[in-house]
């Protein structure tokens, strides 16, 4: 997963990050006085993210409506969580009230945080319960790395895995090579020994998925752009996570 932290607390980014990264998913966290009121489309056009935090100091209470409501313009469909250590129940239901998905109130452990924005993400996206990806003929479960190609098992390595796991979250979609990377990296790591590694791991991938005639050439290349996996036929329904 993807985050995007807004705040002027250099320490929240921090901790933020750190535990992100730990748990395999990625923080973006610009930081600086009064960033969070910058409602800038860039950071949601030019980076792809999969929530985004608000970092409210109480003293903003009565502007975080209208700032949710502008910040929701510019990232429809992305869930937002208000940070906002100290609320008063009356402050977290205006919150919500306004057009947050949640209000974290805890300033003591970073990881209620992470995880109360895992677990929005997860009843968004529609696989609170469990973590499988249905696009058949393709079944992924995240869980346990698994893919089955109508039934049968077809074994990848843990970045295969993930990078597969990327392109079926946004099957049909195109995605550029530094979409993908900074699904697992900070952008400032992205760069050309990662790039050659992404395209070592696709052509495995299309390598893996040949052997299957329901999907193969299904992983393809769009010159300029980047690639897509597209496996659309008549009997197959939109990406589904089930329980």
């Amino acid at each position: 997963m993807r985050y995007l932290l807004m705040t002027d607390n250099h320490l929240l980014a921090h901790h933020f990050a750190v535990v992100c990264a730990d748990r395999g998913s990625v923080s973006e966290t610009p930081c600086g006085p009064e960033v969070v009121q910058d409602v800038s489309p860039f950071w949601l056009q030019e980076r792809r993210t999969d929530a985004l935090l608000l970092d409210l100091p109480e003293r903003l209470a009565l502007r975080a409506p209208a700032l949710i409501a502008a910040w929701r313009a510019h990232c429809p469909g992305v869930p937002v969580m208000v940070v906002m250590p100290g609320a008063t129940p009356h402050t977290v239901r205006a919150l919500v009230g306004a057009g947050a998905d949640g209000c974290h109130d805890d300033t003591c452990d970073i990881r209620v945080l992470v995880a109360r924005v895992e677990a929005m993400v997860r009843r968004r996206l529609g696989w609170y319960r469990s973590e499988v990806l249905d696009c058949p003929p393709l079944r992924l479960e995240t869980g346990e790395r698994r893919l089955t190609i109508d039934g049968e098992s077809v074994f990848l390595t843990g970045f295969e895995f993930r990078v597969l796991e990327v392109l079926v979250r946004h099957h049909g979609q195109v995605l550029s090579r530094a979409d993908i990377l900074m699904q697992f990296c900070p952008e400032g790591r992205v760069d050309e020994r990662r790039y050659r590694s992404l395209e070592t791991i696709l052509c495995r991938l299309r390598q893996r998925l040949a052997v299957f005639p329901q999907v193969r050439g299904r992983l393809s290349t769009c010159r300029g752009r980047g690639y897509m996996l597209d496996i659309r036929d008549a009997r197959t329904p939109p990406v589904r996570r089930t329980g």
